[in-house]
């Protein structure tokens, strides 16, 4: 007969022991989320640089048009594309429809322009169609985060 205090030290040391291998064994979400949460910081560090990279040309195609070297279709293009990447670094919903109401203004301006230049003959009607089609995805993006 197995005394009992021997029988426990065995019970004891094979738990211990399942529960050591188990713990070795059991898949973990720990590195994956490491992998996920890495991948994540790239993508938000890439998002920044691009941000600043586009609000650095906004800020050189407006000071080209001060001196007469671009044009104001230039300057609100650049302005749209650092809002569209600033759009794209994410943030609050409050922060998105602050961003889209910009890029209406922007874009609205812009179409004006180009039906002024349209009028005057000086640029294509394409070119007033391609502002007014502009104006309306930015109006669509601003409704449909509203309407979330």
């Amino acid at each position: 007969m197995v005394c009992p205090s021997v029988r426990f030290t065995g019970i004891a040391i094979g738990l211990l022991t399942l529960a050591i291998v188990g713990a070795w064994c059991w898949p973990t979400s720990s590195p994956r989320l490491s992998a996920q949460e890495a991948k994540d910081a790239k993508l938000k560090a890439l998002l920044k640089e691009r941000h600043a990279a586009l609000k650095e040309i906004a800020a050189i195609t407006a000071r080209a048009y001060k001196d007469g070297a671009a044009s104001n279709t230039e300057v609100i293009e650049a302005e749209q594309a650092a809002l569209k990447a600033e759009l794209d670094l994410g943030g609050s919903e409050k922060e998105q429809i602050a961003i889209l109401e910009k890029l209406v203004t922007l874009a609205r301006k812009h179409e004006e322009d180009a039906v002024g230049a349209v009028k005057k003959g000086i640029a294509p009607t394409s070119v007033a169609l391609k502002a007014k089609v502009s104006r309306l995805e930015a109006e669509i993006a601003l409704a449909r985060v509203k309407s979330k």
